[in-house]
């Protein structure tokens, strides 16, 4: 075999190997737009997605404020900070795609809305797992456009043309796939439990936060002494950061919840108190030893933020990460 042959051959199988090549072939995500009450159609040659952070408002108070766990009573009295959970913000959602018949349809949308015709319109967005079944499913509800860009001719650039709609959402749902996937082991393990004992356990990649504080308050202020005295207890915010492929659905029924204006858990997916189970694995011990697992158990929590996964057709390797950040009243350290 000469030496053309072999160097065409590894350029067959570096072809059919390709992320780039497999990208193009099996979408791993899929954004589709439908009319109100019809089907929807997904658009092609989407290049990527972005979608604005979801934060929810809250404020410290000074009293359990209404609809909130019996045991913040019990809170205030441990001398922790107690708050309140608002309302919820998003924003909007920038489409990315190559120039051609739907990027027109796109385009014709950003018309009618100028002209005051048929403005809203629902979103649905789908990520498949490789073996091609939904891993996780977002709806955007009550759609209009608000921005067309188009796209940039430059006869000195070899970029292809790509043109991008952002539109402003009504509403957002996290949407349940109907053969939810498997978690697979992590590092760390957040479970919702609640009074009844029932417990939905979702597994992700890190955490950062949730440390515990002392608030200063100034006890004494003069030219010559200046001291504070400990105050109030209270926690950081949680942030879990984990694989987009594998759908939360403890925390995507608590956010669901929480978009509909109850920040609160409660139910069989949940937990009166609001309550967030942490386990992580510590570092291993002397070899051929199980890696030790630490626990902190957060009471009467409510999510703060959700950041959505940016979704790009160039991104071929590792995992898409999406993060939840979540605010608890108390800790107990295990």
């Amino acid at each position: 075999m000469n030496k053309l042959t072999v160097f065409a051959a590894l350029m067959v199988l570096t072809l059919c190997a390709s992320p780039l090549s497999h990208a193009q072939g099996v979408p791993w995500f899929e954004v589709a737009v439908a009319e109100p009450g019809a089907a929807p159609v997904a658009l092609q040659g989407v290049q990527d997605l972005a979608v604005d952070d979801i934060v929810f408002d809250y404020k410290a108070v000074a009293s359990p404020p209404p609809g909130s766990p019996a045991d913040l009573a019990a809170a205030q009295q441990a001398d922790y900070r107690l708050y309140s959970p608002g309302q919820a913000h998003w924003g909007n959602a920038r489409i990315t795609l190559d120039s051609g018949p739907d990027a027109d349809k796109l385009h014709s949308w950003m018309k009618d809305a100028f002209d005051q015709k048929a403005l809203r319109k629902n979103i649905s967005v789908t990520l498949f797992k490789s073996d091609k079944t939904a891993g996780r499913s977002y709806n955007f509800f009550d759609c209009f456009p608000v921005r067309y860009e188009m796209p940039n001719l430059n006869s000195s650039s070899s970029a292809h043309a790509t043109e991008r709609l952002t539109v402003s959402i009504g509403h957002i749902e996290f949407a349940d796939p109907e053969a939810s996937p498997a978690a697979t082991p992590g590092n760390v393990y957040a479970t919702l439990t609640d009074g009844a004992g029932d417990s939905v356990t979702d597994t992700w990649d890190s955490w950062g936060g949730g440390e515990p504080m002392l608030i200063l308050s100034e006890l004494l202020n003069g030219a010559q002494f200046r001291t504070n005295s400990p105050g109030h207890k209270t926690v950081g915010e949680i942030t879990l950061r984990g694989a987009a492929w594998l759908s939360k659905k403890g925390y995507d029924y608590w956010l669901n919840k929480a978009l509909a204006g109850a920040p609160w858990l409660s139910g069989p997916k949940g937990t009166e108190a609001g309550q967030v189970v942490l386990r992580f694995r510590k570092r291993p011990g002397p070899p051929n030893t199980a890696a030790p697992e630490r626990t902190y158990i957060y009471h009467d929590c409510f999510p703060v933020r959700y950041v959505f996964p940016l979704l790009s057709v160039t991104n071929t390797t590792g995992n898409v990460m999406e993060e939840v950040s979540i605010k608890p009243i108390r800790v107990e350290l295990k």
